[in-house]
């Protein structure tokens, strides 16, 4: 009877850590990856503004090669809509532009799973003599459940790992054309 009443102890404990630094977490999650890339900003805009040829390079779609895509609106516009199912990994989800600037932002929500939040995402694309620098941000707010900001906490670490994955997929993409 002491084995169990040490692991209920235990997990008694570890709730409250998790709870504690979820309420000492940020009740948002602001998350930039940049990457110069050796294209001009046409190019790099046709490949993030246009849905079908973004899922030729994101992170996710190497994750689960079955996933379902649809496409909704005109390409390179807004109200332009991409919707998603696939396995564990990647979930379901849609994306669709609420802003775009020809050749210098593509600005999107993002809703990831049912009943989510809605994320602010965008691509930033600045021109320079030898190519151009590309910044992939992501602007979340995590309420004030403890929970979901230590969520955020996490979260921040594996999208930072996919926004560079994808960054570097669209760059290699982009030398092979």
């Amino acid at each position: 009877m002491s084995i169990l009443i040490y692991f209920i102890l235990g997990l008694i404990t570890f709730v409250l850590i998790i709870a504690i630094i979820g309420f000492l977490s940020p009740g948002s999650v602001h998350l930039q990856v940049s990457r110069k890339i050796n294209a001009g900003p046409e190019d790099i805009f046709a490949e993030v503004g246009d849905f079908e040829n973004f899922i030729t390079w994101s992170p996710w779609s190497a994750k689960d090669p079955k996933m379902t895509h649809r496409f909704e609106g005109e390409r390179l516009s807004v109200g332009s809509k991409y919707s998603w199912k696939g396995n564990k990994q990647v979930g379901t989800g849609s994306l669709e532009i609420t802003h775009i600037v020809a050749n210098r932002i593509v600005v999107y929500d993002m809703i990831f799973g049912q009943g989510a939040n809605t994320t602010k995402c965008a691509f930033k694309l600045e021109p320079e003599a030898d190519g151009t620098t590309i910044s992939w941000i992501m602007d979340s707010e995590m309420g004030r459940n403890p929970f979901s900001r230590f969520m955020g906490r996490i979260m921040t670490k594996f999208v930072t790992k996919d926004f560079n994955e994808g960054l570097n997929n669209l760059s290699n993409k982009l030398a092979n054309k």
